[in-house]
């Protein structure tokens, strides 16, 4: 299968709003904070992303990416890694509203470099479904 691994985060929220919405509390600073507090972006293509957090052992940890593709409402595409990997990932954020509602989906794949992928991959997996909860719940009651 060409060295690809199978390992792949894809998980998805509809948030009742529209994708206009949903991209302001993505791009927006202080929108951002509500449900994503510690989050830097820049959501523009060469922009930088920062994450700071806290592992399971109280240690501070440094995400760093850059945004590769960024179509406003729509598509935001970024690369980046963890403090200490020596690979970075990919993760593709897609918004697509139908009737009011907006699907959010998240896809984070280039597991396959990194030590322990499928543990790597699960972990990724419980903080998006909860990033997705925070970002709905921020924009559904803001709307």
């Amino acid at each position: 299968m060409g060295g690809q691994s199978d390992v792949v985060v894809d998980e998805s929220i509809a948030v009742a709003a529209p994708a206009r919405a949903v991209w302001q509390a993505i791009a927006d600073p202080e929108l951002r904070s509500r449900w994503w507090p510690g989050m830097e972006l820049d959501p523009v293509v060469g922009g930088r992303f920062t994450e700071r957090w806290t592992d399971e052992h109280g240690r501070e940890v440094v995400t760093t990416g850059v945004v590769i593709e960024a179509v406003e409402d729509r598509l935001l595409a970024l690369i980046w890694a963890d403090e200490g990997w020596q690979t970075t990932t990919m993760v593709e954020v897609r918004l697509g509203e139908s009737g009011g509602v907006t699907r959010v989906g998240v896809r984070h794949t280039g597991w396959d470099g990194l030590p322990d992928p499928e543990i790597l991959a699960a972990k990724h997996r419980a903080g998006w479904r909860e990033h997705l909860n925070d970002l709905r719940r921020a924009v559904e009651d803001a709307v």
